[in-house]
């Protein structure tokens, strides 16, 4: 039995410029962290004196006598990519943020998931392979729409800036952060739960349909590289309010009018800016904000149903936190 953890992940500048068709055309940048919020799972080969061969708990319970009987198609790809379809597993999943919150928790899942199935075989994938064939299982096999910087964060963990090269290669280059500045950083930012997941396909695709600006975006996530390493606070808010700009000329299905107006509000209150994390519609809502301001931007976005997140960023990807044979 085995228990894996891997974070969630806070994207500050750049999303939209890890989709392939982006990148490989063109290249791409993103900069970002893992955060102390984590998708958890619990792996074991489950014993032979069963009813059923496998049983898998996430939202739902399946209890199956064969691979093939498996409805959640990331764990059936996973479990067929590990090699483990004739295993009788047992999996049970719990996540600190829900599903649709915005902050990569479909690929922490699967991330998570690899790690813990190829740790049943005694195989320690890096968080290349980790990353790797996390975005095969999504991108390929299931063909899901979405960037691929998810993977990398939940499998790498840290504050990186994310490279992508028009050959393909992805390289994830730690920013050049003194603890203390990191400690700083986080003390400028505010994380929110506006009370609302989404289906990110469907903003996804309608957003890649109407693309427009990412050189705009590219700029904007090459700045923030100096913004984060120089503490320039009030520039990095700058930054990520023109990003969500951009994003929200994309489709009328980013930010409704109480999105809009969650956001107004932090503004107003002192918020230099802020977006929502992942594709939009709903999920968390990330602030930048000098310390002395942020009591009363809670103030207002917690009357409107808004819950802070306390968080922190997260030097560890992927891992294995308990094992037992």
């Amino acid at each position: 039995m085995l228990l894996t953890q891997t974070p969630l992940r806070m994207s500050l500048v750049g999303g939209g410029l890890d989709y392939p068709d982006w990148y490989t055309q063109h290249g791409g940048l993103v900069t970002g962290g893992a955060i102390n919020q984590f998708g958890r799972l619990l792996v074991r080969h489950l014993p032979p004196f069963h009813e059923h061969k496998s049983r898998f708990i996430y939202s739902e319970m399946e209890v199956v006598q064969s691979t093939t009987e498996i409805r959640h198609k990331a764990i059936k790809a996973c479990v067929e990519m590990a090699g483990l379809t004739d295993a009788g597993l047992e999996v049970f999943n719990s996540s600190d943020l829900p599903a649709g919150s915005g902050t990569g928790s479909s690929s922490t899942f699967v991330v998570g998931l690899l790690n813990s199935l190829y740790a049943t075989k005694s195989l320690r994938l890096s968080a290349h392979e980790l990353a790797t064939r996390a975005i095969e299982v999504e991108r390929k096999i299931l063909a899901e729409a979405g960037g691929v910087q998810d993977q990398v964060f939940a499998a790498y963990g840290g504050l990186n800036v994310i490279e992508f090269r028009k050959n393909g290669e992805i390289t994830p280059t730690p920013l050049r952060l003194k603890t203390s500045q990191i400690k700083e950083l986080e003390e400028h930012l505010l994380l929110f739960f506006t009370g609302r997941c989404r289906n990110s396909s469907a903003v996804i695709a309608e957003c890649r349909q109407n693309v427009t600006d990412q050189w705009t975006l590219m700029r904007l996530a090459e700045q923030s590289i100096a913004f984060l390493e120089n503490g320039r606070h009030e520039r990095l808010g700058w930054a990520i309010d023109q990003s969500w700009r951009l994003k929200v000329r994309l489709s009328p299905k980013v930010a409704d009018e109480h999105i809009t107006n969650l956001y107004t509000v932090s503004r107003v209150y002192g918020a230099w800016g802020g977006k929502l994390m992942g594709a939009g519609g709903g999920g968390c809502l990330l602030l930048v904000a000098p310390p002395h301001k942020q009591e009363g931007i809670i103030k207002q976005l917690e009357e409107r149903g808004c819950l802070r997140i306390p968080f922190r960023f997260e030097e560890s990807g992927s891992h294995v936190v308990y094992y037992r044979a």
